[in-house]
């Protein structure tokens, strides 16, 4: 009888207990251009594990793109270059531009590729994944020239 209690307190402490860094997150996005990649911070996400009996899930919240961009180095690049978007997991991709009031324009993307703008000037990109595990955002800033 006592080993049928240890056994049964063993699987009730196991299955209580939890690891938040056993839920993982996003993996990482970078942007290529020419033939050099750049890694893309990442800000906010959400990001989930299906065990067994349960779902275990994290939710990580960051500053906005915008407040993420002004704190980072911009990468040259020359207008209308063509900007390939490259991760894992075959995520569903948005693309946007931000400024101090928030996203201000979607841009398009086809086969993970977006394109600079044609006007000279630093922009802050954000690039949305949504995969089966949750979604992230992540933020890279381009110097068009």
């Amino acid at each position: 009888m006592k080993k049928i209690f240890l056994v049964c307190l063993l699987i009730l402490v196991a299955g209580c207990s939890s690891n938040y860094n056993s839920v993982g997150s996003p993996p990482p996005v970078s942007m290529k251009i020419g033939d050099t990649s750049h890694s893309m911070k990442r800000g906010s996400y959400s990001w989930s594990k299906q065990g067994l009996f349960q779902t275990e899930s994290i939710i990580a919240d960051a500053a906005s793109p915008y407040q993420i961009g002004k704190e980072m180095e911009p990468i040259t690049v020359e207008k209308n270059s063509v900007l390939e978007i490259e991760t894992s997991g075959n995520p569903t991709l948005s693309a946007y531009l931000w400024d101090y009031t928030g996203r201000t324009n979607d841009i398009p993307i086809t086969d993970h590729q977006i394109t600079a703008p044609d006007e000279s000037g630093e922009y802050i990109y954000e690039v949305f994944g949504e995969w089966e595990k949750g979604d992230g955002s992540y933020t890279i800033v381009l110097k068009v020239e």
